[in-house]
């Protein structure tokens, strides 16, 4: 429940959507072994960066441009 609060608030702060941290939690803890999970929790969060990271660039490169 903390690690859920706090990542929501970090979430908040970086105009996330909140929900998603208990989503991510949540799945680290049913895909892992409690001793794995604060490292599945971040593997999860690095690839979601990723993503976002990737597709914020394709929305930038299919803008026209002026």
């Amino acid at each position: 429940d903390m690690v859920t609060r706090n990542l929501a608030r970090q979430f908040d702060r970086q105009k996330g959507v909140q929900a998603h941290a208990a989503k991510f939690v949540q799945l680290a803890c049913a895909e892992s072994q409690p001793a794995d999970t604060a490292k599945t929790l971040e593997n999860l969060l690095v690839c979601a960066e990723f993503f976002a990271r990737e597709g914020r660039a394709f929305s930038r490169s299919t803008q026209p441009k002026d």
